[in-house]
């Protein structure tokens, strides 16, 4: 679904400012193709969204957003600014969240 939107819809300029913005920005446009809800419906599985404490607003609230569209999601922040994470907590954390019993709901 992504690929569909990436030429056409690409925040201009954004893949110039480094490599993992061109992801982020034809992930955006993907975002704007349809209602929320509709295009995460497929996801079936548990979801953890992660943000880092020190980045740009809207990526909390996308955060937030995502999880409250899937009835298996949360929304965490770790400590972590923007595109840096620290590999240790990052590790840590999705090791943590594989290790959770899946109950099927949070």
């Amino acid at each position: 679904m992504v690929g569909r939107c990436t030429e056409q819809s690409r925040l201009a300029g954004h893949d110039i400012l480094g490599p993992s913005l061109k992801s982020d920005s034809e992930s955006l446009a993907w975002t704007q193709t349809a209602p929320r809800g509709e295009l995460l419906s497929p996801i079936a599985a548990r979801t953890l969204v992660l943000v880092g404490k020190q980045t740009q607003p809207l990526m909390s609230t996308a955060a937030e957003s995502i999880a409250a569209h899937r009835p298996h999601a949360r929304a965490e922040t770790l400590p972590a600014a923007n595109h840096s994470w620290e590999p240790a907590v990052m590790a840590d954390r999705l090791a943590g969240f594989l290790s959770e019993p899946d109950t099927g709901a949070f």
